[in-house]
């Protein structure tokens, strides 16, 4: 299925635009320029924008991403030795204390 072409773009790459029109200021124009002639040169080099986004993303979590969702991937905790330390607890009125002067 072919985009929406805005002259030369994709449609959604000329978002940016609209906040320029919403909060009127030079650095908005800029990040807008900057979106745009990304985008331009993302499609220069044969990705679309929806392919270019996720390109981006790819990019910034790293090449290593588990099929396992992260709250599954947790260490198995050893709770053997809080057991023992319940069970063998000493009777204090059985071994006196010595001590030494």
């Amino acid at each position: 299925m072919k985009s929406a072409r805005f002259f030369a773009l994709d449609a959604r790459a000329v978002f940016p635009f609209l906040l320029v029109l919403i909060h009127v200021r030079g650095w908005t124009l800029m990040l807008a320029l900057v979106c745009t002639i990304l985008f331009w040169l993302a499609e220069r080099i044969g990705l679309r924008f929806d392919s270019a986004l996720r390109a981006v993303r790819a990019w910034l979590v790293a090449p290593y991403r588990p099929a396992r969702p992260y709250q599954l991937n947790h260490r198995m905790a050893d709770l053997g030795a809080l057991d023992m330390m319940a069970v063998e607890k000493p009777d204090k009125k059985a071994t006196p204390k010595k001590t030494s002067r």
